[in-house]
């Protein structure tokens, strides 16, 4: 399939150089394999007009208006950091991440209101997650993946089970054995 592409290259650039009045010149033209690790992509900016979307995290990374088209979609394996950008507008981003990625891959997911009256919730799975919240932004972290949020008026998570652990800027939680003797 690669040569294929670069062969349809090579001829059309051939082509170009032919088509002008211009003595012909050899150009070389070398394309090298990237790393089959992460993919090089633009943020993910969620169109102009508010309303709500979803983020769903399981073995691949999808975002998508509510009910409606697929914005962005990639393996967890290789989306390396997922940005998406909200816009002015009043959004509402919905978080999916009951469903665990595969063993030995993380998603990492950045999600940024852009202004307006926005409102994240975020819906955890059955592992245990820790959820650190202030004023406007929070993070939330579990079994494979990371998820940050920033400008956002409302941020809430919803616990799916296990040891669950919700942190806020002010005190550490009371019913979290690990952080209630700090």
């Amino acid at each position: 399939m690669l040569r294929q592409f670069l062969a349809r290259v090579r001829h059309g650039l051939t082509r170009a150089l032919r088509d002008t009045r211009r003595p012909a010149r050899r150009l070389s033209l070398t394309v090298e394999a990237l790393e089959e690790r992460a993919l090089l992509a633009a943020p993910v900016v969620l169109p102009k007009g508010g309303g709500t979307f979803r983020v769903i995290v399981m073995d691949e990374v999808l975002v998508r208006r509510d009910n409606g088209p697929i914005l962005f979609r990639s393996p967890v394996a290789t989306a390396g950091t997922v940005m998406v950008r909200g816009t002015s507008a009043n959004e509402t981003v919905l978080v999916d991440v009951r469903k665990q990625p595969p063993a030995g891959t993380r998603a990492n997911i950045v999600v940024d209101g852009g202004g307006g009256n926005d409102a994240a919730t975020v819906f955890c799975g059955t592992g245990n997650d820790t959820a650190t919240l202030q004023p406007g932004a929070g993070s939330v972290d579990g079994p494979g993946y990371h998820l940050g949020l920033t400008r956002f008026r409302k941020v809430r998570v919803q616990s799916g089970g296990g040891r669950d652990c919700p942190q806020t800027s002010r005190r550490w939680c009371r019913s979290c054995r690990t952080h209630a003797r700090s």
